[in-house]
């Protein structure tokens, strides 16, 4: 009985959702944070700055977060134990509306727009677990996802201090492969099967 409601249900959603834009023209109240007006230059040092002087006392300085007793206080911005680069949040402007218009702690929108994106800028250009569609190249996910999804992070781009390339490498993070969901690719909802 429970598993026909929810399918039920899920139906219903889906069938709601028809013909409602992805991406509209106007927000949708409640979907997300809206990115602060981007500035006309990024800037590492001052992120990193900014971020050492904001962040770090919540989410450490090597961005690893705060972990105790097993579970995460403040999560990781990057590195082993942070989203993966499938993450909305690796996208800059996704991360600078966040930072924007919540961060830090306690004292949402005390950041200008300037330092809300040089923050963000700073942290999408750390390493973190792999995207869950890499099949072995960082310039076959760029092919197939760079004019989408990955045109708005630092997915294979050169970090500008070290020239290091960013996603270059099959690190799953610290979940290791199982991170990797069954239905990348996949088509959804094509044969859902309703009980009437």
């Amino acid at each position: 009985m429970a598993a026909t409601t929810c399918w039920r249900s899920l139906a219903y959603h889906q069938w709601l959702a028809k013909g409602a834009p992805v991406y509209p023209d106007q927000p949708i109240y409640g979907r997300g944070f809206p990115a602060p007006e981007r500035p006309d230059e990024l800037s590492y040092a001052n992120g990193e700055q900014l971020y050492v002087e904001n962040c770090a006392v919540c989410h450490s300085e090597d961005g690893s977060g705060l972990y105790q007793d097993g579970e995460y206080v403040f999560p990781a911005p990057w590195g082993d134990g942070s989203n993966n680069w499938g993450a909305g949040i690796v996208r800059t402007h996704t991360a600078a509306g966040f930072i924007k218009n919540n961060m830090p702690l306690g004292q949402p929108l005390s950041l200008s727009d300037q330092e809300a994106w040089d923050i963000a800028y700073y942290m999408t250009q750390q390493e973190r677990p792999q995207d869950p569609r890499y099949t072995g190249s960082v310039d076959e996910v760029l092919e197939k996802f760079g004019p989408t999804f990955h045109k708005n992070s630092s997915y294979g781009q050169e970090r500008e201090v070290d020239g290091h390339r960013l996603a270059d490498h099959a690190n799953w993070g610290e979940k290791g492969e199982e991170v990797k969901p069954w239905n990348v690719g996949q088509p959804r909802f094509e044969d859902l099967d309703v009980e009437k």
